[in-house]
């Protein structure tokens, strides 16, 4: 199949602003570019460009599962989606430098996918896995908002609240404004303050509504 040449949202809406990046806008369709490998009874993209762009319709998929409730499925689409961005960078020639945009896309697409894998693993109560993802988006992105606060809100479904509100309170140090952040340090606060106090205190107390302390929603930044 012929391929087209990638186009950005610069070149689709005009002159882009000074000092931002263009925005890369996939075309055509990835799966008319990858060929099947016998030896290994699978399917592979010949370039990065067409495999970063499964990537994202992969992780675009994961969206759909994720509101349909299926976590699982959600969560190893995700996984699938930044198994591509790698697949991208290993068959990488000059894309960085030849393609507007395709740096970015990159950078955004794999830690869109993380974000939403750390998600679904708090679905699932898979607390320390939700951590652990976190700490990979962080290592890149130590200001990533949202990686501090599902960090966080899984400490705090350990009943780890020191460690949780630490997290919370990076968080809410760069994003103030945002209610769930706030929501999330004050049940922290008070889980806390209960988790000190005698049992007793709390014997005739009626019983509290759980919060699920995590978004209830995929990555909120996603591209319609």
């Amino acid at each position: 199949a012929s391929s087209k040449n990638p186009t950005t949202s610069s070149e689709q809406k005009g002159p882009k602003k000074s000092g931002k990046p263009p925005t890369l806008v996939f075309t055509g369709n990835a799966r008319d570019h990858r060929v099947w490998n016998t030896k290994e009874q699978a399917w592979e993209y010949v370039d990065a460009y067409h495999s970063l762009q499964e990537a994202e319709e992969i992780r675009i998929r994961g969206n759909l599962s994720f509101k349909m409730g299926a976590y699982e499925l959600a969560k190893r689409l995700y996984m699938a989606s930044g198994d591509y961005v790698a697949n991208a960078e290993y068959l990488e020639k000059d894309e960085e430098q030849t393609i507007p945009g395709y740096k970015e896309k990159k950078v955004e697409v794999l830690e869109k996918a993380k974000l939403n894998v750390a998600l679904c693993m708090m679905k699932l109560n898979q607390f320390n896995e939700c951590i652990n993802t976190c700490d990979e988006i962080l290592e890149t992105n130590p200001t990533c908002v949202k990686a501090l606060f599902r960090k966080g809100t899984a400490y705090m479904q350990q009943s780890k609240y020191q460690e949780a509100l630490s997290y919370l309170q990076q968080a809410a140090t760069l994003q103030p404004a945002d209610n769930d952040i706030k929501k999330a340090m004050q049940e922290c606060i008070m889980l806390s303050n209960e988790d000190e106090m005698p049992y007793s205190f709390f014997a005739s107390s009626s019983a509290r509504s759980d919060s699920e302390g995590a978004e209830e929603d995929e990555d909120e930044d996603e591209d319609e």
